[in-house]
């Protein structure tokens, strides 16, 4: 870690985040959020790190402030590491686990941030523990369905977001293909929430668990039988009502409720095109309809990666309903990283 040797303002400010008086505490506590809102702030606070994350850390949990700052250092790989180094994935698990925390929302943010760094990642998947292993992810998917996302400041807003960070990596992916814990129609049950930052983490997720031919069956798996799904509305059409697999089709449906957001509809497509990828799964969707219903919803498309994604699905139904076998096509995974506040 750098030095922060000559630099006697920031040595000051720093000592005063452990001041004895709760007023000046508060104060350097607003000093470093706003320091850390700029790159050159930041890289400045990153000098006093040996002393400034732990600090931080320790009062994150009652203190916006420092929680904030943390979000917006975490952003640089070095610091992300560094802050890691320190114990922040431990913290931010044990706020999470906190009932009366009031800035679980920060420490959500914070993960998604240092997750964005594979060692980070690996830090969270407990991979240095066989036991452990997958515990912390394990623990956020179980709290998507159980937080409602009309709360304010929803705690686990971004949850799916560090999921899908964590699905980037293969050892990441594996955790969820035990059938027990059901991650795919997790996230296919939160298309539809409110929350478009959580439809989004959804869709970058459940992309991730579709990266090969195993995770595939293990997600068609969690889907159930397919059932078929209507290219065009029907009367009282309900979406409470819907099956997972329609849920899954929904976004590129066309139809009502829209999904207004680009990104929702590209990743959502992108899922399906690399389920289409497989004999397995493009079985599935014939099943449940989808080339019908993507065909219909490709009448009122307008976004050109929705629209090619749709197009190399549909060449894979074509070539395989002709006999001709089709290489798979699949999309990079998805990441997420949070902006400063």
């Amino acid at each position: 870690m750098a030095s922060v040797e000559g630099d006697v303002e920031l040595q000051e400010l720093v000592d005063f985040l452990d001041h004895k008086r709760e007023d000046v505490r508060q104060m350097a506590a607003q000093h470093v959020e706003a320091l850390s809102g700029s790159v050159d702030g930041a890289a400045r606070l990153g000098k006093a790190a040996t002393k400034l994350y732990p600090s931080l850390l320790r009062g994150m949990a009652n203190d916006v402030h420092r929680a904030t700052a943390l979000v917006n250092m975490s952003q640089d790989e070095v610091q992300a590491k560094n802050i890691v180094e320190c114990g922040a994935v431990e913290r931010c698990m044990d706020m999470l686990r906190d009932e009366d925390c009031a800035h679980k929302h920060l420490a959500t943010m914070l993960l998604v941030n240092l997750t964005q760094v594979e060692s980070c990642a690996e830090r969270v998947l407990r991979l240095d523990n066989e036991k452990l292993k997958g515990v912390h992810a394990v623990f956020l998917l179980q709290r998507i369905t159980k937080t409602p996302p009309e709360e304010l400041h929803d705690p686990f807003e971004h949850a799916a977001d560090v999921l899908t960070n964590l699905t980037r990596l293969e050892a990441g992916r594996t955790v969820f293909t035990d059938q027990d814990l059901a991650a795919a129609s997790v996230l296919v049950e939160q298309l539809d929430s409110s929350s478009v930052i959580r439809r989004r983490g959804a869709a970058a997720c459940l992309k991730n668990l579709c990266m090969d031919e195993d995770l595939v069956r293990s997600v068609l798996h969690q889907l159930g039988e397919p059932r078929k799904v209507e290219a065009e509305p029907q009367e009282g059409d309900e979406s409470s009502g819907y099956t997972l697999w329609e849920k899954l089709l929904q976004p590129v449906s066309g139809k009502m409720p829209k999904e207004h957001d680009g990104q929702v509809r590209t990743l959502v497509a992108e899922t399906i095109l690399c389920i289409a990828s497989y004999d397995s799964g493009r079985k599935a969707l014939w099943k449940a309809n989808a080339p019908e219903v993507l065909r219909k919803g490709y009448e009122f498309e307008e976004d050109p990666a929705v629209c090619n994604a749709m197009e190399q699905t549909a060449e894979f139904f074509i070539s395989t309903a002709e006999g001709a076998e089709g290489t798979p096509i699949l999309p990079t995974v998805e990441g997420h990283s949070d902006e400063k506040e």
